[in-house]
């Protein structure tokens, strides 16, 4: 979703949704990306009564920074195959992953929790090898 309205956290109570993931866009729509990220805040409604805790990560799209542009053109195959490399953690957040987290560390990231989302790209496949490398 490009963009959130404040009427999300003013309908908290009805929805029973506490929760809002914003993973934005790495390349467009950018907006204050690195001003919120990692930066968790309540959203508390324009009545004060409602709140909704918001998160936003880095940006959906890092999988498709360092796998996805190993993979071959998806788009246009008319029945796409999972795309195996063979090596998961090769290709899935090593070293991006200690690099990231020695930056939250480095600014003194207050929480023992960070979120990051694995998108190869825009309606792409799942990548079969994310539960592997997970597990690594």
């Amino acid at each position: 979703m490009p963009g959130a309205s404040s009427g999300l956290s003013a309908q908290s109570n009805q929805t029973n949704i506490k929760y809002f993931l914003s993973g934005p866009n790495a390349s467009d729509r950018i907006g204050y990306l690195a001003q919120w990220q990692d930066k968790p805040f309540y959203w508390v409604s324009p009545s004060g009564k409602q709140k909704l805790l918001f998160w936003q990560c880095q940006p959906y799209s890092i999988g498709y920074k360092l796998k996805g542009t190993k993979i071959p053109n998806f788009f246009t195959i008319e029945d796409p195959k999972p795309f195996y490399t063979g090596h998961p953690s090769d290709n899935f957040l090593n070293p991006y992953l200690f690099e990231y987290l020695g930056g939250l560390e480095k600014n003194n990231f207050p929480y023992n929790i960070s979120i990051l989302t694995w998108a190869m790209s825009d309606n792409a496949p799942i990548d079969p090898e994310l539960p592997d490398a997970v597990k690594a």
